[in-house]
């Protein structure tokens, strides 16, 4: 639990926005390159290979990386993001990399303390980490990673690049996961095919961090009329093009902001009672899969791919309240299994009634049963369209229908101080 330890993120999140809105005007030149078409590439039969003797270092890395694919020392099933990044270290070695090993060695969780300057370096193992504006130890590099889950079991996994010495570098990595040949394939960036709105404008990207999963692609015109924000959605398998603007925004922050509104409208595709029904029932089924005996899985990665961003900003107060208590019986989920609704997995989704209310709200009363005992229950869900897809955002007994008080966010806001 320790590895969600929201104040330090919560710090580091805020430093790192407020210099990279600094840092991100630099007046360098960066071309999108175009490749290949929008389809994820087959793992083939060559192994990883090593950076061209022409070339060396970031250089090397962007004429490179789209022709390697990287073999993943036991990556398992569901490799942590540290797991990935070390693969393409080995594969691609930069400073910036080798601080993040180095300094955050096997812990699940690590912040280095920000000081003016220096590198900060941020490691949450189970899908994001980045050495971030280096100066010295790292060359002028900065590292980020991260990690997206695919709905077919595979895993995105996106490196984003930048050198500043001794000319400016920033680029992207794009790979799939495929756990049969615990192999990451290179793929498109899924900006390829942006349009820009400057002719002469530069670009600098954004990797969603932590419950964020946007891509934006923020195009700077050297003409000094301003930046246009390229947003992409993730849809549970790939980044799509979702809108344009001159505003970006924070998840954090903005999530009741114009900006926020008009990203958060669910589509035609996703504002149907069938696609809340199969998100739920996805829901489960990554339930099934965690609890699973012998699973690898961790059920906090529940709340960060299938619950909303308040849901997760209040059970990360839950858990630091919790890791402050001074004897088990004192914390909030001792008796209170809300993954699996209070049921023993694995658990039968036998029925879902859906209820659309506003343009991202959705309702929901799910019969559940245990595969085991045969035991059933129901169960009130309600739902917001954020990230673009569904998410929950709180539990209700079916004996409280949809009454806010007492529901499982109502208990943890109570027990956090909310």
């Amino acid at each position: 639990m320790t590895k969600r330890n929201k104040d330090a993120l919560s710090a580091f999140v805020k430093h790192k926005n407020l210099n990279m809105k600094k840092t991100f005007f630099i007046a360098a030149m960066i071309a999108l390159t175009a490749c290949g078409g929008n389809t994820v590439n087959k793992p083939a039969e060559t192994t990883a290979t090593t950076p061209t003797e022409q070339k060396q270092g970031i250089e090397a890395i962007e004429d490179g990386w789209r022709k390697t694919p990287i073999k993943v020392n036991n990556g398992g099933d569901n490799p942590t993001v540290m797991q990935l990044l070390k693969a393409f270290n080995a594969v691609w070695p930069t400073s910036a990399a080798n601080t993040i090993i180095a300094t955050a060695g096997d812990k699940d969780f690590f912040v280095d303390e920000w000081y003016e300057g220096e590198s900060p370096v941020f490691v949450d193992n189970v899908d994001y980490c980045c050495a971030w504006y280096n100066h010295g130890d790292t060359g002028n590099q900065n590292i980020e990673a991260r990690t997206y889950q695919r709905e077919d079991g595979h895993t995105l996994f996106a490196v984003r690049v930048e050198e500043n010495n001794p000319e400016h570098r920033l680029f992207c990595c794009f790979y799939d996961y495929y756990p049969a040949t615990q192999t990451i394939m290179p793929e498109d960036e899924p900006y390829k095919d942006l349009k820009r709105k400057w002719q002469n404008s530069f670009f600098n990207y954004y990797l969603g961090e932590k419950f964020d999963q946007t891509v934006i692609v923020e195009e700077v015109s050297r003409n000094d009329e301003g930046s246009c924000f390229h947003h992409y959605a993730w849809n549970g398998m790939k980044h799509e093009f979702h809108h344009s603007g001159e505003e970006s925004y924070d998840p954090e922050t903005d999530y009741e902001d114009e900006t926020h509104d008009e990203i958060e409208v669910a589509p035609d595709e996703y504002w149907t009672e069938e696609a809340v029904a199969a998100r739920i029932k996805e829901y489960f089924e990554a339930v099934n899969r965690t609890f699973a005996e012998g699973s690898t899985l961790e059920p906090l990665d529940l709340d960060e791919h299938f619950y909303t961003i308040y849901w997760n900003e209040v059970y990360l107060a839950v858990l630091a309240k919790d890791n402050a208590q001074e004897s088990a019986e004192k914390m909030f989920f001792v008796d209170d299994n809300h993954w699996t609704g209070g049921l023993e997995p694995p658990i039968v989704v036998e029925n879902i009634d859906v209820k659309l209310l506003t343009g991202n709200t959705a309702e929901a009363t799910v019969a559940l049963a245990e595969k085991q005992s045969g035991f059933r229950k129901k169960v009130n869900l309600s739902l917001d369209y954020q990230r673009g897809m569904w998410c929950i955002n709180n539990w209700f007994e079916e004996s409280h229908d949809y009454d806010y008080s007492g529901s499982i966010l109502d208990m943890m806001e109570k027990y956090a101080g909310y």
